[in-house]
């Protein structure tokens, strides 16, 4: 017994040894961080926060301070008080400045406009008349205001994902809320007269274009773990922190490097399905002239920049898409923007429905959200066209079953066509171009 005992515990030591080899091994492949992006993230945590950010407001708006704690305090304009609760609520214009009273460098200020009138909507492109299909992107510059659109007679909310699509001519009715309080309507007119020439005919991806893009989707972008997008957004911290201009906003520049790269990544789908997108549909329209499209990192920090892209309900990662036309249209031709119609709501119970309208309308790479519903648990991705159906270019793979293995794993439909078991996802376009 006594041998056996001895035996054992050498066996464990040993065991433990080669687990440590394995761990060491791990630790080393993953890739190094660079410095001056862990340093900048350091200083910016220390920092308080204010949710909503600053900018234009209606009527009033009610201010989280994340990272409260009883040593802030806070000023309005005028001298710093305590902050006794985690919320401050602000009915007229002024800057908010937040700062530990133990260390006053740990500081933040936004500017807060508070006003009892709506501004108008920001309209692209404006009303008129156009020579092909117009996706009108409409924003609120107050931003608490939500917008609706009349359809049918009855207001239902805009939809920041898609936009207005006016293929032909046509006119939308539109407003802003705030709670019950509303603007009487607009009326935004657009007129489409089709140029008689049409532009050339985009060409099919090659299959080693589409391996090239399933690879990068899973590799280079993938959504989960420190590498992958994760290491992705450490490049566009870098770009930031080398030439602070690109986010001139200090406190938006602040909350971006503040920001979590592991969770940005992981509910990031919405914006890298919609670069990886563009990027397909850039290499359909070869030879055409083609606007400029900057790599990911530079495209994630302009998205921020320009108010398309904003942070979570937590005020802190940026993955929330405003206007996701905006994501898309300035990086294509102005004539290659026709879009096919696109599903709304959850009438289709199963893919299939989805399947028959790719048949009919065979775009050559279109932008797709599956999920339990069609509002909530959502995931973006692109299909690619190839010689036998259509290809998944998915950034988060995670096996679900044999079929949701192969179907993210890049084979082509009508081989790996299902999301989940019969009648329990959703799945419906976002973009057809």
């Amino acid at each position: 017994m006594g041998y056996l005992a001895f035996g054992e515990t050498q066996m464990k030591k040993i065991a433990l040894f080669y687990l440590g080899l394995l761990f060491l091994a791990y630790c080393s492949a993953q890739p190094a961080r660079n410095p001056k992006v862990v340093l900048a993230e350091e200083e910016a945590r220390q920092k308080p926060l204010l949710n909503p950010p600053g900018g234009d407001y209606f009527g009033a708006v009610d201010i989280a301070v994340l990272g409260y704690n009883l040593s802030l305090e806070y000023s309005t304009g005028g001298a710093y008080q305590a902050l006794t609760s985690n919320t401050i609520h602000l009915a007229t214009s002024a800057t908010v400045s937040v700062r530990d009273k133990n260390r006053t460098d740990l500081s933040t200020s936004e500017a807060y406009t508070i006003s009892s009138t709506f501004v108008p909507l920001v309209v692209e492109p404006t009303p008129g008349t156009y020579t092909s299909a117009q996706n009108v992107t409409l924003r609120a510059a107050q931003k608490n205001v939500k917008i609706e659109v009349k359809i049918d007679g009855i207001y239902q909310p805009y939809n920041t994902e898609q936009g207005l699509t006016a293929s032909t001519s046509q006119s939308f009715v539109v407003r802003q809320c705030v709670d019950t309080n509303c603007t009487a309507d607009v009326t935004l007119n657009y007129t489409i007269n089709p140029p008689p020439v049409l532009p050339p005919e985009p060409r099919a991806l090659t299959e080693t274009e589409i391996a090239s893009l399933v690879a990068d989707a899973g590799v280079k972008y993938k959504q989960t773990g420190s590498s992958g997008l994760a290491h992705v957004l450490d490049e566009a911290k870098l770009l930031v922190i080398d030439n602070p201009s690109l986010i001139a906003n200090s406190s938006l520049r602040t909350r971006f490097l503040a920001q979590d790269n592991i969770a940005t990544a992981d509910a990031n789908c919405t914006t890298i399905a919609r670069f990886l997108y563009v990027t397909a549909r850039r290499i359909t329209l070869e030879g055409r002239t083609l606007p400029g499209f900057p790599d990911y990192p530079r495209y994630f920090v302009d998205q921020i920049d320009k108010g398309n892209l904003t942070v979570d309900s937590g005020g802190r990662n940026f993955v929330w898409v405003l206007n996701g036309a905006a994501m898309v249209n300035p990086y294509l031709p102005a004539d290659a923007l026709s879009p096919y119609e696109y599903q709304r709501g959850t009438t289709y119970p199963t893919d299939f429905s989805l399947l028959d309208k790719l048949v009919i309308q065979n775009p050559l790479v279109t932008l797709l959200r599956d999920g339990p519903s069609a509002s909530s648990n959502t995931h973006t991705f692109i299909a690619v066209k190839s010689a036998s159906g259509y290809t998944m270019v998915d950034t988060y793979f995670t096996a679900f079953d044999g079929i949701e293995t192969r179907a993210s794993a890049g084979l082509a439909w009508p081989y790996a066509y299902r999301f989940g078991p019969p009648g329990s996802r959703y799945l419906h376009f976002v973009y057809g171009y």
